[in-house]
């Protein structure tokens, strides 16, 4: 015994928070641009965007967890605004060249894995353990937009559609076939009408279309005489029937 007495103070009990960059990530850190059915099965990409005006987001350590494999290296810091590629190719320069990424767009890859055509669950975390930055379950199938058989288009996210990626009102067609790989997807100008996908009863078809724009979904099966099919407004998945006979169909988005 010393005779000394305590100056400890008293217990103090917390809960320790996610560090600032994770949560800047989580709030500021979007997929933009998902290419899951290329031309070029090589090709496939996923893009992020940072939609902070004002500050860089360092993706070190944020990783894909699920649909496919890839970690940011530590201290990549992605700029105000700025884009940045994960892809399956393993050749960098030759993937920049067929999409014509920006020189200024970061390119990191290959990841592990495939992104399935057939759809599957794609989720983006801060770091190992650490909260969800994206999470969601794509599909070629309405009410997901649906992409040409053919490939080529990508999805990215509609304009003034919710902000939940799991939504699939989220996300529409790229404008072109090829995506916008490093740049920010052109608003549609001109109607498009997917290649039709064929279930067993009916064909799933998807029209591109300005938001609020009316239109007519019109039918032919020898491309000179049309009949209408449905009136509609802006983008839209339409399940149709099968055309009787097997005869070959022709569809159209018409203005009035």
């Amino acid at each position: 015994v010393t005779g000394r007495t305590s100056n400890w103070s008293a217990p103090v009990e917390f809960t320790a928070g996610e560090p600032d960059a994770a949560a800047d990530l989580v709030s500021f850190l979007q997929i933009t641009e998902v290419m899951y059915h290329p031309l070029d099965a090589g090709s496939e990409f996923i893009e992020v965007f940072n939609r902070n005006a004002t500050t860089s987001l360092n993706l070190g350590g944020a990783r894909f967890t699920a649909g496919i494999g890839f970690e940011f290296p530590a201290d990549t810091l992605l700029p105000p605004l700025g884009f940045a590629l994960i892809t399956k190719a393993a050749d960098l320069a030759t993937f920049r060249s067929f999409y014509h990424v920006p020189a200024t767009t970061q390119v990191f890859g290959p990841y592990t894995g495939v992104l399935d055509n057939s759809g599957e669950t794609l989720t983006l975390k801060a770091g190992s353990g650490a909260a969800v930055i994206a999470s969601f379950t794509y599909s070629p199938l309405a009410p997901w937009p649906v992409l040409d058989d053919t490939g080529g288009r990508s999805l990215v996210p509609r304009e003034g559609g919710p902000a939940d990626p799991a939504d699939p009102a989220h996300w529409r067609a790229s404008a072109t076939i090829g995506g916008s790989a490093g740049l920010a997807d052109p608003a549609p100008e001109a109607f498009f009408v997917s290649v039709p996908r064929l279930l067993a009863n009916s064909l799933q078809v998807h029209i591109e279309a300005p938001a609020g724009r009316a239109y007519t979904l019109q039918s032919s099966t020898n491309a000179i005489d049309w009949v209408p099919v449905a009136s509609l407004t802006g983008p839209s998945d339409q399940s149709l029937p099968l055309p009787a006979g097997g005869r070959i169909w022709f569809l159209r988005a018409v203005q009035p």
